[in-house]
């Protein structure tokens, strides 16, 4: 399995191009689901590379993590459709930092939703 490459984000992705926001929830959704997959197989060395990965240091993220736990029971529930969709192996993998990688993804997501509204998942 390859590797996940750290990466600096950098903060505040609104400074970038315009396709930066892009670039960090693809790259988080990839390292979450890399370390999905090398939690499956015991990697711990790729699961400490994909943790390390995460776009952490996105103050944007950061400051909004208290918005997305704070929204309404709809609102969490879209984020948490789409989440399963871009995250298939979620209900396989348990432990904090999983679970830490997921609120900070999800949080992302839901600060995408606030700013453009994310279609509801079809069931």
């Amino acid at each position: 399995m390859a590797g996940c490459e750290n990466h600096s984000f950098g903060g505040a992705y609104s400074k970038d191009t315009p396709g930066s926001y892009v670039r960090y929830v693809t790259s988080d959704i990839n390292h979450l689901n890399k370390y999905a997959n090398a939690a499956m197989v015991g990697d711990r060395q790729t699961m400490i590379k994909c943790f390390n990965s995460i776009s952490w240091d996105d103050k944007n993220v950061l400051n909004h993590l208290p918005k997305y736990c704070e929204a309404d029971h709809t609102e969490r529930q879209l984020i948490d459709d789409i989440y399963r969709v871009l995250c298939p192996s979620f209900d396989k993998v348990q432990g904090p930092s999983f679970s830490t990688m997921s609120l900070w993804l999800k949080a992302r997501l839901h600060m995408q939703h606030q700013k453009a509204p994310l279609s509801p998942v079809k069931r």
